[in-house]
């Protein structure tokens, strides 16, 4: 019954292993399936994964509304500047936090609120 056989190792058969089960990639998706039918569980449960990722976001629309009001009318005649702490934009995503200058920044200044994004290390 010949044939050479290829010697493959524990960390390179996990990547290879069409029967190995793995977690649904889609944060949010409980499911564990095996690699090999990764594709069609997708395509299967496509309105799931999004109506998951429509709650998820509405949930941040929420916390980002209750969370994070400041009066700015208050801080804009005093020149404030407010920094958010850092944090995720989802698990294992990017780390950023916002800086927001009440009275504008640079040619904006006493004319707009001026709003930065900026990405951090972690």
């Amino acid at each position: 019954i010949g044939g050479t056989r290829e010697l493959i190792t524990g960390r390179s058969h996990l990547n290879i292993c069409p029967y190995l089960s793995i977690q649904c990639g889609i944060t949010g998706c409980k499911a564990f399936i095996r690699q090999e039918e990764q594709e069609s569980h997708n395509t299967c449960v496509l309105s799931d994964h999004l109506h998951v990722a429509v709650q998820k976001l509405s949930l941040l629309e929420k916390a980002a509304e209750t969370s994070w009001k400041v009066p700015f009318t208050q801080l804009k005649s005093q020149n404030s500047t407010w920094y958010s702490p850092g944090f995720y934009t989802s698990p294992g995503g990017y780390k950023i936090k916002l800086n927001v200058d009440c009275n504008g920044y640079s040619i904006a200044l006493g004319t707009h609120v001026t709003c930065h994004i900026y990405l951090m290390e972690g």
